[in-house]
């Protein structure tokens, strides 16, 4: 028999807590699920966290020029969040900021060649991840997921308080 001191130390087995059936906890659930082991992995691998790489990708899909305005609309992301992002990225020499063409009191973000390199190293690793998790479902529940989704992103953005309102 060992020693008190050196025998070793039995962890108690881990309960599963239910959140509950509540749709808004799961939606969480899932997008935690996906986000994070992708997160963790890139900002190991690139040093980008995981809101610096949502804007990058939105910049990205926006031809490389977009407003900190339109890119927090596009994800549904407060001021500060994507404001914090964007020092960091221009930090990393990951984007740019020049005034607009068309009104030069407006800051356009642009993507540099090094901010593009980088969505190009990680997004294939985000569709792998995307296609994983779609693998459980047969095309038609893909396309009904999609067309649910953009109706209820759409209801979302309609809600009072959604941070785009204008009325106090």
């Amino acid at each position: 028999m060992l020693p008190a001191s050196s025998s070793p130390t039995l962890r108690p087995k881990r309960r599963a807590v239910r959140v509950g059936g509540e749709t808004f906890f799961r939606f969480v659930l899932l997008v935690n699920l996906v986000a994070r082991p992708f997160a963790r992995e890139h900002e190991r691998e690139h040093g980008i966290r995981l809101t610096e790489w949502r804007v990058l990708r939105v910049l990205a899909a926006a031809r490389g020029l977009a407003t900190a305005g339109e890119i927090g609309d596009a994800l549904g992301m407060d001021k500060m969040a994507v404001s914090r992002a964007v020092r960091s990225l221009e930090a990393h020499g990951r984007l740019c900021r020049r005034p607009s063409p068309e009104d030069g009191r407006r800051i356009m973000l642009e993507i540099t060649q090094a901010g593009r390199d980088l969505v190009a190293a990680i997004e294939p690793s985000g569709k792998a991840r995307e296609a994983a998790l779609l693998s459980a479902l047969d095309e038609g529940e893909r396309e009904t997921l999609d067309a649910l989704l953009d109706r209820l992103i759409a209801r979302a953005r309609a809600l009072p308080g959604d941070g785009t309102d204008q009325n106090p």
